[in-house]
């Protein structure tokens, strides 16, 4: 329903033929009979009739060209174009149903092989969402036919629509208008060429890769999305158990998430590239937070694999240039991810999969540290249950582990009990000798030449 405008500008072209013929046509005389107790009624006539000019027009070329020169959705175009003429036109919706009765009535007068069978009704629902997809394929074909010449402006109504269209598309919940920005998504980048000849002033930004996520699994199981149900969550902890990733925290992590990897269009080269920096810079920042949760790995690879692969390329672009400066914005902001997780964006520059087992590398030694930990715990509580005593034996087991693993996890403790030192034994009595012996050994003494003048004292305890 949504993806119509792939072929906008032959529609154009065509229209203006129906528009300057439609007077002529025959079978549009049921139009005249249309009679509405409304200060509009010649209006709705005159698009009547243009409905009619126009459709016979587009079949026509449809019946002489093929496919290839249109699409075989004019029918569902047409039936947009007609709601867009009786809107702009001041018609008020308490009156489109007339004319959508009456052009069902008399199709078989101008349309005997029912191309536009069960494809005329009023879109009303849908419509402003169409309207988005509409304006975003009209600006682009006002440059390309050099109808405008204001890039500047083309480019923010541009970011304007995207964007509008990517709030509506995940916020509300329309599956076909996210299908119909996907389309559009590939369109721009089909022509972003064309755009960017009529407009060599400025620096045509790309479109980021539109993401739709499969929700079915390899088996045919139904799969979540992790993230948007991480910014989703009603309370502090999601039903992933993972901490909720909060805007105020995450604000760039968040934003993607909730378009579930989606970015918002920036017509600002240097806008854009610092989003995609503090999105990873987030993302890192929110892993090592939880690295000690088993829930994590599967987050991980749900952004590695529908997000960072396909921006990979985007982002490679960024590292090489930050590698030779730190002039721009998006520069400073690698420059600080850097320093704050060096090893991290090493790690996912080189191979994103890496990243993946190194994080489950962590994050699995860490389970096995706080398994160890919690079975030692629970035999002692086990004995403790068993005593009279259990519930201050229990306080006390637990402090003692406790502290012992913290000691042992964060502090050089760790260490110390790896290391053998070897040390002197000195004992702590010496034997008891006679008193000859002792006087024996004061007489060798005193023959004894001293080195530097240094004076040796004998000592013997009693």
């Amino acid at each position: 329903m949504y993806d119509l405008f792939d072929d906008l500008s032959t529609y154009e072209t065509y229209e203006i033929t129906a528009n300057n013929g439609y007077g002529k046509t025959k079978e549009a005389q049921f139009c005249d009979e249309i009679r509405i107790n409304f200060n509009k009624n010649q209006q709705i006539i005159e698009i009547c009739k243009k409905f009619v000019t126009f459709f016979k027009t587009l079949h026509e070329y449809k019946e002489t060209y093929g496919k290839e020169q249109i699409s075989d959705k004019y029918p569902e175009f047409l039936n947009y174009w007609l709601k867009h003429q009786l809107i702009k036109s001041g018609v008020t919706p308490n009156y489109h149903h007339e004319l959508y009765n009456r052009l069902d009535g008399n199709c078989s007068t101008f349309d005997p092989e029912d191309k536009l069978k069960n494809k005329i009704f009023d879109i009303q629902e849908y419509f402003n969402n169409i309207h988005i997809l509409y304006s975003l394929y009209k600006d682009y074909n006002d440059i390309k036919d050099k109808q405008k010449s204001n890039c500047k402006e083309f480019l923010e109504n541009s970011q304007k629509n995207y964007n509008s269209a990517l709030e509506k598309c995940f916020q509300d919940g329309d599956d076909n208008l996210c299908k119909g920005l996907k389309s559009f998504n590939a369109f721009y980048k089909k022509h972003i060429l064309e755009i960017s000849q009529n407009c060599p002033a400025i620096d045509i930004p790309t479109l980021s890769e539109f993401i739709l996520l499969s929700l079915v699994g390899d088996k045919g199981s139904k799969k979540q999305n992790i993230g948007y149900n991480l910014v989703q969550a009603n309370s502090d902890y999601s039903d992933m158990g993972l901490p909720k990733i909060e805007r105020g925290i995450y604000p760039n992590l968040t934003g993607l998430l909730s378009y579930k990897y989606n970015i918002r269009f920036e017509s600002d080269k240097n806008k854009n590239n610092c989003n995609l920096m503090k999105i990873l810079h987030e993302f890192f920042k929110y892993c090592e937070k939880n690295n000690s949760n088993e829930h994590l790995l599967p987050f991980i690879q749900e952004f590695i694999n529908e997000y960072y692969k396909k921006k990979q390329s985007e982002y490679e672009k960024i590292f090489q240039e930050c590698s030779k400066t730190t002039s721009s914005e998006y520069c400073q902001i690698h420059k600080n991810c850097q320093e704050n997780f060096n090893s991290d964006i090493e790690i996912i520059k080189q191979n994103p999969d890496n990243y993946i087992k190194h994080q489950k590398k962590n994050i699995n030694k860490y389970s096995a540290d706080t398994s160890s930990i919690a079975n030692t715990l629970s035999m002692f509580l086990d004995f403790a249950a068993n005593s009279k005593y259990s519930t201050t034996i229990i306080s006390i087991m637990i402090s003692f582990f406790l502290c012992f693993f913290f000691l042992y996890k964060f502090t050089p403790l760790s260490s110390i009990f790896r290391k053998e030192k070897k040390r002197k034994k000195i004992p702590l009595f010496f034997p008891e000798r006679r008193v000859q012996d002792v006087k024996d050994d004061n007489i060798r003494h005193k023959n004894v030449k001293h080195k530097r003048g240094k004076i040796r004292f004998a000592y013997q305890p009693s």
